[in-house]
């Protein structure tokens, strides 16, 4: 009974949750790793994404299905340079939860050996996950990032950035593709959206409301009744005179 109330407030406020909890995918199957940018190939209704692509600080390098790039520094995060990144822009009236960020991401011999990832909400600083340790080789891994209820109620676009640090060469390659078991670079999550045309209840007049408008009734009702009245007299006393 409860959910059942709650999804009729939803409906009579104009609030209506979006199915599926998809917000996104990217995917980089036979992409060669040197495009400039991949475009999204899913979004949800409510949402518009950019393009995914890497920073200034990179050069592109090819790597097959993946965006991928080589020039990573060699020290700690390079924040305004050595990063993928995309933005996700909520239409009017639609807010964001975002849960989840999965993809799939691999090295040469000589790549980055550590990744991790921030958000525009704070200017990229603080990370939203621990740091992953890359191991020392170049297969393919799947992560599935879990984000807190920070990225709830999203009304504004908000860029996410994935950066990569700790590279044992500069000519070192590091890239992102698709999360091995889903088959897409996929952001879950859930959209709301004010209804344009929300739903209006017809008040009924409140007791006191009825009560006053049925005396002005009667009181208008006798009024005229002792006008009519009125007039037979003075007819009736001009016939007689």
């Amino acid at each position: 009974m409860r959910v059942k109330a709650l999804l009729i407030v939803g409906l009579l406020l104009g609030i209506r949750p979006a199915s599926g909890s998809i917000l996104l995918e990217y995917n980089f199957s036979g992409e060669a790793g040197t495009q400039i940018s991949t475009a999204a190939s899913q979004t949800a209704v409510g949402l518009t994404a950019s393009v995914f692509r890497r920073g200034f600080g990179l050069e592109p390098i090819a790597l097959s299905d993946s965006i991928a790039a080589r020039g990573w520094t060699s020290g700690e995060v390079e924040k305004e340079l050595d990063y993928f990144e995309f933005m996700m822009t909520p239409a009017g009236g639609a807010t964001l939860d975002v849960n989840e960020i999965a993809f799939g991401e691999r090295r040469n011999g000589t790549g980055v050996r550590a990744f991790t990832l921030r958000s525009s909400l704070d200017g990229f600083i603080t990370n939203l996950i621990t740091p992953f340790d890359v191991p020392d080789n170049a297969d393919l891994r799947g992560h599935a990032l879990a984000l807190d209820g920070s990225f709830d109620a999203i009304s504004a676009p908000i860029i996410f950035r994935l950066y990569g640090y700790f590279s044992e060469a500069a000519v070192g390659r590091w890239g992102i593709g698709n999360h091995p078991d889903l088959g897409a670079f996929r952001v879950s999550g859930s959209v709301s959206q004010s209804d344009p045309n929300p739903v209006e209840i017809a008040h009924a007049p409140e007791p006191a409301s009825l009560i006053i408008w049925g005396l002005v009734g009667t009181i208008g009702t006798i009024a005229v009744v002792a006008c009519k009245r009125a007039e037979i007299q003075s007819a009736t006393q001009r016939r007689w005179r």
